[in-house]
C-alpha cells in the first residue's frame, strides 16, 4: 500500500508551538520556494547548495517542484504565516511559508539507491523538523523500492552530521575534508 500520495499530510509541532504541515511538493509551490530562498540566510543556503544561492531561477523552480513522485520525490513543510490553525494545505500559497523540504532522486544506474537532500528554514532549525522530513522521505523511498540513501554534505555542516547520526546511526561516512559522502540502508533508519 502506498501511503505517500498527493493527498498525504502529516503534522509536526515546532518548538514555538506552531504546527508545520508536511505534504508532497506540488508544481504550484514555486512561489513558496522562491520566497523561502529569499528568507533564508546565506549560510543556510550555502550549506545545502555548496555555494551562495540567493534565489532560484525559473528552471530550478521547475526542477524542484515538478517531480514525478516516483524517481524524484519531495516532501515540503509549511506553516501558516498568520499561525491561524492546523487546517489542511490547499493549493493557495499566499498564507503559507515554506519552512523546509527534503527530496530524493533515484540513481539511474542503480534504482535501489537515491540521492537525498534536506533543507530547513533558519527560523525552524533545531526543532526536529529536519528529522521529521528525513523520516517521511525515507518511508516514501522505501515504498518505491529504494533501499539506500546517499548524499553529499559540506564537511563543515555539523548540523547535517547530527541529523544523519540521529536518523541513521549506522551510516557510512567518507570525507575528503571538504565534502562528506554519507550512505545508509533505509531499513536501519530510526
Amino acid at each position: 500500500m502506498v501511503v505517500y500520495t498527493p493527498e498525504w499530510q502529516s503534522f509536526h509541532r515546532l518548538k514555538d508551538g506552531t504546527v508545520a504541515v508536511l505534504r508532497l511538493v506540488r508544481p504550484s509551490d514555486k512561489p513558496l520556494f522562491r520566497q523561502a530562498a529569499a528568507e533564508m540566510s546565506a549560510e543556510t543556503m550555502a550549506s545545502r547548495f555548496f555555494s551562495p544561492k540567493p534565489r532560484f531561477s525559473d528552471s530550478e523552480l521547475t526542477y524542484l517542484t515538478e517531480v514525478d513522485a516516483i524517481d524524484h520525490l519531495a516532501v515540503v513543510a509549511l506553516r501558516r504565516r498568520s499561525r491561524a490553525g492546523d487546517r489542511p494545505v490547499g493549493d493557495e500559497t499566499t498564507d503559507w511559508q515554506g519552512i523546509g523540504a527534503a527530496r530524493f532522486i533515484r540513481h539511474q544506474d542503480d534504482p535501489t539507491i537515491a540521492e537525498f537532500a534536506v533543507l530547513v528554514h533558519d527560523q525552524c532549525q533545531n526543532a526536529g523538523l529536519g528529522r521529521e522530513l528525513l523520516h517521511h522521505l525515507a518511508q516514501a523511498a522505501q515504498e518505491r523500492g529504494i533501499k539506500r540513501f546517499k548524499g553529499d554534505i559540506l564537511a563543515t555542516n555539523t548540523a547535517a552530521f547530527r541529523l544523519i547520526d540521529s536518523v541513521a546511526p549506522g551510516a557510512e561516512w567518507l570525507t575528503n575534508g571538504i565534502i562528506a559522502i554519507v550512505e545508509w540502508d533505509l531499513r536501519h533508519s530510526r
